[in-house]
């Protein structure tokens, strides 16, 4: 009974643990579907590209679909709709507790990092790594990356 229950423990603690297996830091391919099991957020919205000067533009009526793969969490903005935390927001108007609750949010969720990919029409279009603040003394596996010799 105890071998059961302790088996049952482990296979929740593994299972509910989502690790970013992705190095970010280097140039692979990487696709949609693993951005998606690996944690990130999707938001995703569409432009019909319209040029009301030239009627004859071959782009008329083209549809764009935009899809944005982030580490941060969608958070409710003024209109109702999700969108990212905005974590460049100006500081000046927010509170100390807000900005507390923003800065742990950065050092501590964020690992002082935010990684984005676009994606336009399925096509990987970019990524960016923004790093807050860089911290030599602790040891992070992602930040470490291989060297090779230039000839």
């Amino acid at each position: 009974m105890k071998v059961s229950i302790l088996i049952l423990v482990v296979i929740f603690f593994n299972s509910c643990s989502k690790k970013d297996k992705i190095n970010h830091y280097l140039n692979k391919k990487v696709t949609e579907l693993e951005l998606s099991e690996n944690g990130f957020y999707k938001y995703s919205f569409t432009y019909t590209y319209e040029n009301e000067e030239d009627e004859k533009d071959s782009l008329n009526g083209k549809v764009y679909k935009y899809v944005l793969y982030s580490n941060v969490k969608p958070q409710k903005q003024d209109n109702g709709r999700l969108y990212p935390a905005p974590l460049f927001k100006s500081s000046r108007n927010l509170d100390k507790t807000q900005r507390a609750e923003k800065l742990r949010y950065i050092n501590d969720d964020l690992d002082n990092r935010i990684i984005s990919y676009l994606f336009i029409n399925d096509n990987l279009n970019f990524k960016i790594i923004y790093v807050y603040s860089l911290n030599i003394k602790t040891k992070n596996k992602l930040l470490t990356l291989q060297q090779k010799k230039v000839y």
